[in-house]
């Protein structure tokens, strides 16, 4: 999930610049492991949201058992100047009325948008009972201007997203910080030797041109209208889609059903070293989601050189520009997704070109960046508490 990841790295690079950092996680086994140098870990009880899907049984514990317990606990032990929240959770609802009790500043992270849990959790109900749906997305969206209009300043990770929400009613200072991602590790040059290694360890047969798909596979991602553009390809053309993330019992019973075995193969979650080899191993990257805040996969493809085909919605649309740094097409469409990809494979200059933007245009959400902006608006935070604790001007 690229939230969890960004805020990790966020995390331990402001440990590593030398911030006194602590980061509050659930406590599970082999979680957020902190290494040495990093950032101090103080872990809570907590429980996953119930689900029918065995799907999304991997999703984190956000629903803490003894919040208050655990949360005087963690402010006594960290003493924080200031606290950074990513997520609405009902820990986060419950770490934010702690420190405003303490008078503790809170800088608000937004990394995703309220119908992408929506799509995870309650999809059934949009077809089954769009009115409830509806009712769930405005309760939903209420209580998430509300968290954020109770931080003292917010981050979203585009334009687009921090649109959105003002429209739905923020009002709190702010302003867009890009995720950022590991531009330098992302962006060295392929090598032969390592594409074949990529290849031979995931069973890619020789001499296939690899579209990759680097994501989870809730709903929300459309792996449905992926597959089936990809199923529109005609055999001769050597294309292999290589989807990446987890889980992937959802993916496999799709790729089934459309008879793509043979064409597709699921890696799995990769462990973040290796996922580079993945993008520089791949001639395009193919996204169908539906709701995207940044879409991560996506910069990071852009920023190993690689094109990118996908669905035109929300922020996706100021990531990617449309014939400069990849090809967009409408939501759901799988004929014109099949079409864009098939125009980027057979016309290697038109490729080449939009690859070239598209690392050019990655490269500027290098992640020291977004961390350095990060932490200017910490400092001036904690620096605002300390002058009005000691009535200064």
């Amino acid at each position: 999930m690229g939230g969890p990841i960004t805020a990790r790295r966020w995390a331990d690079r402001l440990a590593a610049r030398g911030r006194d950092v602590t980061v509050l996680v659930p406590d599970v086994a082999g979680l957020n492991q902190a290494g040495p140098g990093g950032p101090r870990l103080i872990r809570f009880g907590a429980r996953a949201l119930p689900h029918w899907r065995r799907d999304v049984a991997e999703q984190l514990p956000i629903i803490p058992l003894r919040p208050w317990r655990d949360l005087r606990r963690a402010f006594d032990e960290a003493r924080p100047d200031v606290v950074h929240a990513h997520f609405v959770t009902p820990m986060s609802m419950a770490v934010l009325a702690e420190a405003r009790r303490r008078g503790v500043p809170v800088l608000g992270t937004n990394h995703a948008l309220p119908e992408q849990a929506l799509e995870v959790y309650g999809r059934w109900i949009r077809t089954a009972t769009p009115p409830l749906y509806r009712s769930l997305e405005r309760a939903l969206w209420w209580h998430i201007v509300r968290f954020y209009n109770h931080c003292d300043f917010m981050t979203a990770p585009t334009r687009e997203a921090l649109a959105t929400y003002r429209q739905r009613g923020i009002t709190v200072p702010a302003e867009v910080v890009s995720n950022g991602i590991e531009v330098a590790r992302l962006s060295a040059p392929a090598s032969a030797a390592e594409r074949e290694r990529f290849r031979a360890r995931h069973g890619i047969p020789p001499g296939r041109r690899i579209v990759l798909y680097a994501g989870r596979t809730n709903p929300e991602k459309r792996i449905d209208v992926l597959l089936d553009a990809f199923a529109r390809l005609p055999p001769a053309q050597g294309a292999h889609l290589v989807m990446t993330g987890g889980p992937t019992s959802l993916s496999a019973a799709l790729v089934a059903e459309r008879g793509l075995g043979d064409r597709v193969t699921l890696t799995g979650i990769l462990d973040l070293d290796e996922l580079p080899a993945a993008y520089r191993s791949a001639d395009l990257l193919a996204h169908a989601s539906e709701v995207e805040a940044q879409g991560i996969s996506l910069v990071e493809a852009m920023a190993a050189g690689l094109p990118v085909v996908a669905a035109a919605a929300g922020a996706v649309k100021e990531t990617v520009t449309h014939g400069e740094s990849g090809l967009l097409v409408p939501v759901g469409d799988a004929a014109a997704m099949a079409a864009a990809i098939t125009a980027l494979l057979e016309d290697e200059p038109l490729r080449l070109r939009l690859g070239a933007e598209a690392r050019r245009r990655g490269a500027a959400h290098d992640i020291e960046r977004s961390v350095d902006r990060i932490a200017e608006l910490l400092a001036e935070l904690a620096g605002a508490r300390a002058t009005a604790a000691g009535g200064g001007p």
